[in-house]
């Protein structure tokens, strides 16, 4: 009873801090950054030589954020439905100099399926793909994708908090994840022989449009806990483009999945 009204005291006074954090933020203007992080691949079919607007949606696109170099991790990540996915993505070191924080940046998310699959990803993706709609689809693979994310992140961050012995209440590791609330999915259909076998790729169909997904990890009596989980909306999407697939399919069409998700 004791440990768990502490944890709760240790989430209220870091949850405190860290929304006068996020209120500032969520004002600031952004800037314009490449699109970089938004590409999810399975296969190597992408469309090349194809140029996009900037978008306004990075560490990079706020005063007083100072980000070291990207580098690439992969990570094996199980999901709740069963699939055993490889999962790349790049990670950047930034200090807050304002408020002098630490955080982890997340971005350009790839993943691939690790075979043989079982059968329970296999019954997972078949019960979209050869039953429901395309906006269901749609739906059914945002939440994979927002699963694998958050999977990769807590795995990494669950090394990194316990690496640097990072002990609540006195610190804790951040990690934010900026995406595009805007998108449009190019992909090509699985075969009814090779199961959930494709390529997707996720564009923003906006030049604005933002949401970062927050976290926050500290150690806990050697135990790694989240003491902070939240999306907050940096700006809506008003400046619309036309995605190009190649040679790719239009999976539905440009649509505004907002910061839920």
């Amino acid at each position: 009873m004791k440990k768990n009204i502490l944890i709760i005291v240790i989430t209220m006074i870091v949850m405190s801090f860290v929304l006068v954090q996020c209120t500032k933020e969520s004002t600031n203007e952004p800037k314009s950054k490449i699109i970089d992080n938004q590409s999810i691949e399975l296969r190597s079919q992408a469309p090349e030589n194809i140029v996009y607007p900037p978008l306004n949606c990075g560490p990079e696109d706020f005063n007083d954020i100072k980000c070291g170099t990207k580098e690439r991790d992969t990570l094996i990540v199980t999901t709740d439905s069963g699939c055993e996915i490889e999962v790349s993505m790049d990670i950047q070191s930034c200090l807050d100099v304002k408020n002098n924080i630490f955080e982890l940046n997340f971005s350009n998310l790839h993943y691939h399926f690790i075979f043989p699959i079982s059968s329970e990803c296999s019954d997972y993706f078949n019960e979209y793909f050869w039953a429901k709609p395309v906006g269901e689809i749609n739906d059914a693979l945002d939440d994979f994708e927002d699963e694998l994310a958050d999977k990769f992140q807590e795995q990494w961050m669950t090394a990194w908090v316990i690496k640097e012995n990072a002990e609540c209440p006195k610190r804790y590791g951040t990690s934010r994840f900026f995406k595009a609330t805007c998108v449009q999915r190019c992909l090509t259909p699985p075969s009814e022989d090779r199961g959930p076998s494709y390529y997707s790729i996720v564009q923003p169909c906006a030049t604005d449009g933002c949401c970062v997904d927050v976290a926050h990890y500290c150690l806990y009596e050697g135990q790694v806990i989240k003491i902070y989980d939240n999306t907050i909306t940096i700006s809506p999407c008003t400046n619309f483009f036309t995605v190009d697939c190649g040679n790719l399919y239009p999976w539905g069409d440009c649509r505004d999945k907002g910061c839920s998700d």
